[in-house]
């Protein structure tokens, strides 16, 4: 279950936001100090809360005393088969909306696209039955060793039972379900691999009896919060202290002191029941684990940990060592250098190190999954380099969870995945406002991401020393799409850690940009389709433009021919389902384009490929539709997502664009 959308109203500086894309893994908010890019977290972590909310944190053009309720935060979640069905019988389309209240109460918009009266205590009762039935089948089709024969003769026949009672016995149902969890639990059996849903078959078990005896069992929200994603906000991380004690008044160590504990057991109860012998090996497993994981993220040097038990059984100390640093040619090589208590490392370490053990203590408990991690401005106490390693690690928190965080540092942004970017806005008469569209703004398409970030062009030299300027934001998601494809094949042509991409709005800003760019003494290239204009506007460059080095410039070719857009690069049977993708979700009842082959030529509908580009003949058949223009974009992020992938892309299809990598790498 992950978050699609969401959308903030009348919380702080947040009128109305309109709804907001999440991307499903990470989500990077940027913009100005006060934009409310906070408000916008402190809103989504408020959707936990399930108490009425304080007037202070209301727009202030908002009578909290009205009748009309006051929406606060809405989330449109996704619903996969993975999910739990109970979740599933609640949805509608693969999706649940709801919304928290300014009282505090929840909605669930979704169910009203059911069509009149929704009973939810038949949908809660159906459910029962669909479990029940699993288990039994579960029960039935599996050895459960010793506990068969008393299975068999006992829980067996109870879960039968339930089947036959009607709706109006429910409370019998409660009974028998009581019965029948003592029984598993008895038994032991909850390691059933075959159970196909995240709890064991006594834990459910216990939650539709939850369900079945609530005060109010009408209230949907009763039933699907329990299995709604956690949402945990995280604006300070404390760093640890030099000796962790669970005993202690400062609520962070007694923090610290669990998470240590969860890394040794993936259960801090656990721990606390070990005898003194097995808790020290405890420890020294949490050490290794700990130094084993960290040296895979944090990349300024190698560093050994140490745990160890104080006089106090219930504490123990923590001790940093260098064992490797980088030498004057940046290799990493051994040193010898006493240990030292957390406090004498530097703040920024300090803050890495506490996160690192945060996420440990989540990753080792088996947590994450079914979470949504919110984190305001983070990093800011570490090195660029140590701001990379966050962002590694928190790409791996990402394989299980979403992950929400704000920014203002360009080391935070991933220049690889520009669909995480969002950029967050107060403007004059609406406010707080979220874009992810910020290449479609006017003047130079990147500018309001650097103005958002409080950078200039100068500035970002430390973001990346080597620049591609192409046309507009389609070439700036393809060649983006295509440095990742390419690494993931082994073959990195352009080398995309070194290089960033630079979309300038159309081929006519083009001069200027170069020369932008050359000023600041920048590696460059410069990519232009080989249509006329492209031509026109190398021409310009040669003739007006003596600072930019017109050698820079790279038309696009394929196979000796010009006249190209970027489109034109990919085999058109790819292009060409990329676009019958795109559209056949959003265009109702959407008739697929198709490529086809007579006399060695390839055609779409009438138009012959060789004598047009592949995105005239595509406008051709939208105009005799009645679509509109071709949405070159929403093309172009399809195209990358499959790059990105290595899915439903084959090397023929991006053939092409090798010999122009090829002459770019030599450039830039």
């Amino acid at each position: 279950m992950e978050i699609d959308e969401i959308r903030v109203q009348n919380y702080r500086s947040a009128v109305d936001t309109g709804w907001m894309n999440i991307n499903e893994e990470i989500t990077t908010l940027i913009g100005e100090n006060e934009s409310g890019k906070t408000s916008i977290l402190k809103a989504l972590q408020s959707f936990s809360d399930q108490n009425k909310y304080d007037s202070s944190v209301v727009t202030n053009s908002v009578d909290v005393g009205r009748e009309e309720p006051i929406p606060i935060i809405s989330i449109r979640f996704k619903i996969s088969q993975h999910d739990h069905s109970l979740l599933n019988r609640f949805a509608k389309d693969g999706e649940v909306v709801l919304t928290r209240y300014y009282d505090g109460h929840i909605e669930i918009e979704s169910l009203e696209r059911f069509g009149g009266d929704v009973n939810y205590i038949e949908v809660i009762y159906d459910h029962t039955k669909f479990l029940t039935d699993h288990i039994l089948h579960v029960l039935i089709n599996n050895d459960l060793g010793e506990s068969s024969k008393k299975i068999k003769e006992n829980t067996i026949p109870n879960l039968e039972e339930i089947l036959t009672k009607p709706l109006e016995r429910i409370d019998e149902i409660e009974d028998l379900l009581g019965t029948v969890q003592k029984q598993l639990k008895n038994e032991d059996i909850d390691h059933i691999d075959e159970f196909s849903v995240e709890r064991s078959p006594s834990d459910e078990i216990y939650q539709l009896r939850r369900y079945l005896s609530r005060n109010d069992p009408s209230d949907p929200s009763n039933h699907l919060y329990n299995y709604l994603p956690s949402i945990i906000y995280i604006d300070d991380i404390q760093p640890i202290a030099n000796n962790i004690c669970k005993n202690s008044d400062r609520d962070v160590d007694k923090t610290h002191h669990k998470q240590i504990r969860d890394i040794i057991s993936g259960n801090g109860d656990r721990f606390r029941k070990m005898e003194r012998e097995n808790s020290i090996r405890g420890l020294d497993f949490a050490e290794r684990r700990v130094q084993r994981y960290m040296n895979q993220f944090w990349e300024q040097k190698r560093v050994g940990i140490s745990m160890y038990h104080d006089t106090c059984e219930n504490c123990f100390n923590v001790l940093i060592s260098d064992l490797e640093v980088h030498s004057a040619d940046d290799q990493l090589q051994s040193v010898f250098r006493e240990p030292v208590k957390p406090s004498q490392r530097s703040d920024g370490f300090q803050w890495f190190f506490s996160f690192f053990l945060m996420y440990m203590a989540e990753t080792d408990g088996n947590n994450l999954r079914n979470k949504i991690f919110l984190f305001d401005d983070p990093a800011m106490k570490l090195h660029p380099q140590g701001k990379k390693n966050w962002v590694s690690t928190v790409e791996n928190i990402a394989d299980h969870s979403q992950v929400l965080y704000t920014s203002h540092s360009p080391f935070l942004i991933s220049k690889d995945h520009p669909s995480r970017i969002r950029i967050v806005e107060d403007r004059q008469d609406i406010r707080t406002q979220v874009t992810g569209d910020f290449h479609e703004a006017g003047g130079l398409a990147l500018e309001p991401l650097r103005a958002a970030l409080g950078i200039g062009l100068g500035d970002s030299l430390f973001v990346s020393k080597r620049k591609l300027l192409v046309e507009g934001s389609s070439d700036y998601f393809i060649i983006t799409g295509l440095m990742n494809y390419f690494e993931g094949v082994d073959e990195d042509i352009l080398e995309k850690s070194e290089i960033s991409i630079m979309p300038v709005d159309g081929a006519p800003r083009m001069p200027d940009a170069a020369k932008w760019v050359a000023s600041e003494n920048i590696s460059y290239g410069i990519l232009l389709d080989s249509d006329q204009e492209g031509i026109d506007t190398r021409d310009i460059i040669e003739d007006e433009y003596h600072t930019v080095d017109s050698d820079n410039i790279v038309l696009l070719e394929k196979g000796g021919n010009r006249g190209l857009v970027i489109e034109d690069m990919f085999a058109p049977v790819f292009y060409v389902d990329c676009v019958n993708k795109v559209y056949e979700d959003i265009v109702e009842d959407f008739d697929m384009i198709e490529v086809t082959e007579s006399d060695d030529e390839l055609y779409i509908a009438n138009e012959k490929l060789s004598d047009t580009k592949i995105t005239k003949a595509i406008e051709s058949v939208f105009e005799e539709h009645g679509i509109g223009d071709l949405d070159k974009n929403r093309v172009a992020k399809e195209i990358k997502d499959r790059l990105d992938d290595g899915e439903d892309v084959s090397e023929g299809d991006v053939r092409a664009f090798k010999p122009i990598f090829g002459r770019l790498r030599d450039i830039v």
